[in-house]
């Protein structure tokens, strides 16, 4: 079960209390899940006429499906591989790895930048800035495209994939640095091989944005403290789904997930 609850943006920006002061953030395990539109568009264009929401689960994590070279793609095929970032411990490199759903059989894909141990938040102090790489499976060509993060997370890239976006959440570190990045950045990709033009799209001012992902029609959504947050691809915010740190599933909405539609051609 859903409930949409407009907000007054004029209140909500003068008076700090406003979001502390409604019921719906108030209630310690909700049957309802709470969507506040900052922007028309929501309702029509992204939630849709006949979406529903039922809780799942209190926690959630993920990873992401892989199509390994040489795999047929297209026409719906379902991946045959997962990718997931190991991120290891006091006794382990973190590590991007590849695993079989079926058999359960993993495979490390990268471990380092040649022999600089990856940053992670469950080791020692990093020997390697905060990154973000491309890494083609084809050559294992591992090339550096974007650094200045305090602590780059999450990266997704626009429908037409010619911006991508990345987290920076250096703020989500254990000693809870307020001060630090929570903050989404958009680049220009140039070539498919490289980006500029970095600017800021959005800066979370309830925890970190994590699992950033974009739908079809470009707009960009991420799981924050207090929610899933929406902006356009200016940045503009469109909408709060506030879960309570719970997880919910809604279903039937009218926005289609860009790697679902363009990338498995599922829609």
């Amino acid at each position: 079960m859903s409930s949409i609850i407009s907000v007054d943006l004029l209140v909500a920006a003068t008076s700090p209390l406003y979001f502390s002061n409604l019921v719906a953030t108030n209630v310690p395990n909700p049957n309802t899940i709470s969507l506040f539109p900052y922007h028309p568009n929501f309702t029509n264009n992204i939630l849709g006429p006949s979406s529903t929401a039922r809780q799942l689960h209190n926690l959630a994590n993920g990873g992401t499906n892989w199509f390994p070279p040489g795999s047929e793609q297209g026409n719906g095929k379902t991946p045959p591989r997962l990718l997931f970032y190991d991120e290891g411990d006091f006794n382990s490199y973190s590590s991007l790895l590849s695993v079989d759903p079926v058999t359960r059989e993993s495979e490390v894909i990268l471990s380092s930048y040649y022999g600089r141990n990856f940053s992670s938040n469950f080791r020692p102090e990093p020997t390697i800035p905060s990154l973000v790489y491309r890494f083609s499976p084809f050559t294992s060509e591992l090339v550096v495209v974007a650094d200045g993060f305090d602590q780059s997370n999450g990266l997704e890239f626009s429908p037409d994939l010619k911006t991508l976006y990345v987290t920076d959440t250096r703020q989500a570190q254990f000693n809870n640095y307020l001060t630090r990045p929570s903050t989404i950045y958009a680049f220009d990709v140039v070539g498919g091989k490289s980006s500029e033009n970095r600017r800021t799209l959005a800066y979370v001012d309830t925890g970190f944005p994590d699992r950033i992902h974009t739908d079809v029609e470009g707009n960009v959504w991420a799981a924050c403290g207090d929610g899933v947050h929406i902006w356009g691809s200016d940045g503009t915010f469109l909408v709060l789904i506030f879960s309570n740190a719970q997880l919910w599933i809604v279903e039937e909405i009218g926005a289609v997930g860009r790697e679902i539609c363009n990338d498995f051609e599922l829609c």
